[in-house]
């Protein structure tokens, strides 16, 4: 498995998706190696990254130059990958090659004739990198030399996995070729891993709240700042409402927004994997604001599933990703129109938030039963046999 750009040392979503194909493949009788090319923020736990990493797989850890920060670090990273999958070919004698999206299907193009490339896309690179830097022309030598690498990765692999259909499309249209061979692997959940009761100590400590709350990254696209607007919003109309906010990221640039809830009207916690099941269903609604773009559209969050799972409704926009597969609005969700928020709209969440807190355990039975069928095991094992078909 070739895994271009991972934060190791963070547990998030990329590193949970590569975690459930390992447990997949693992489960199945494969022995996995991981050419691992880190992104920098983890240079310093390269020498305890085996505090962050599995033991049952075999870790190849290669610094990450760059992908975003030039042209000629980007090309040296994926030369530098190139030149070490050359030499595991000559060593070992893989079944099949996983590569993670473009870079990683670059990064595999001198795998042996007769191994079979599959290429993992679950987002769209060049308007996920446009939305970061907006002022950038269509034209920019970045974003083109970012849909040529897709291009690349598209036309080099023997199968794609997309997490949607939407992105599926996506890329048959920046690439003009049509794709035959692929599977459709959304996020999934563990579904019976967030069957746990909340902290009894916490659930007390909040009793007497509305708890609100968001889990995950605080990357731009997350929307952080229209969540912690709508949760100020909220705080006018009933001043038991309460932030939890569920991350591993930094939140120095929060912190005014925070304050002006007031330091009793919300918490930060920074969890583990392990520990986020315990912590999810202290949530009565839980967060997911996208904005429209293709990088959200076509895009399958995780997040959702997971609230849901653990019994917490969802109040998303509906370009977050594939929401109005699982969530019907008004029963185990809310779906909002856009990430700008009228009063009106504030007095809807207001109204749907409310139903909940006073009808919570039959919302909860209501948003786990929505998700039961959405597991990676019954995905994974769909996908499995398709790959199995090429080998």
């Amino acid at each position: 498995m070739i895994i271009p750009g991972l934060k190791f040392h963070i547990d998030e979503g990329a590193k949970h998706r590569l975690y459930s194909f390992i447990d997949t493949y693992i489960g199945a009788g494969y022995q996995i190696t991981v050419l691992l090319l880190f992104s920098y923020p983890s240079l310093k736990y390269l020498f305890k990254y085996k505090n962050y990493l599995r033991e049952d797989v075999g870790w190849i850890l290669m610094p990450c130059f760059g992908f975003s920060r030039g042209l000629f670090l980007k090309a040296l990273t994926i030369f530098t990958g190139q030149v070490c999958l050359f030499f595991l070919n000559l060593w070992n004698k893989y079944v099949f090659i996983q590569a993670e999206h473009n870079y990683g299907g670059q990064i595999a193009r001198f795998k042996r004739r007769n191994t079979p490339l599959i290429v993992d896309f679950h987002g769209e690179s060049a308007d996920e990198y446009h939305f970061l830097h907006p002022a950038l022309p269509e034209t920019h030598p970045k974003l083109k030399s970012i849909k040529n690498s897709t291009i690349r990765a598209v036309r080099l692999a023997d199968f794609i996995i997309v997490v949607s259909e939407n992105l599926k499309t996506a890329l048959e249209k920046i690439s003009s070729q049509k794709i035959n061979n692929y599977f459709v692997m959304p996020c999934c959940v563990d579904y019976e891993r967030f069957q746990r009761q909340p902290l009894a100590t916490l659930s007390e400590k909040y009793a007497d709240r509305i708890l609100l709350g968001y889990c995950g990254g605080l990357q731009k696209w997350q929307n952080i700042h229209s969540i912690l607007h709508i949760v100020s919003e909220l705080r006018k109309k009933d001043a038991r409402i309460f932030f939890l906010l569920f991350t591993n990221f930094p939140t120095e640039s929060i912190k005014p927004e925070l304050d002006r809830l007031g330091a009793g009207h919300y918490a930060v916690y920074s969890l583990t994997g392990r520990q986020i099941p315990e912590y999810l269903p202290l949530m009565d609604a839980g967060f997911l604001i996208r904005d429209q773009r293709l990088l959200n559209q076509v895009s399958s969050p995780t997040k959702i599933l997971e609230y849901l799972a653990a019994g917490v409704p969802v109040i998303a926009t509906q370009y977050a990703g594939d929401i109005k597969e699982t969530v019907k609005s008004g029963e185990n969700g809310l779906i909002l129109p856009d990430v700008e928020i009228s009063g009106e709209q504030i007095d809807r969440i207001f109204q749907f938030i409310c139903n909940v807190k006073n009808n919570r355990a039959t919302i909860k039975t209501t948003c786990q039963n929505s998700v039961q069928d959405r597991t990676w095991s019954k995905f994974s094992m769909r996908l499995l046999k398709k790959i199995e078909e090429l080998i």
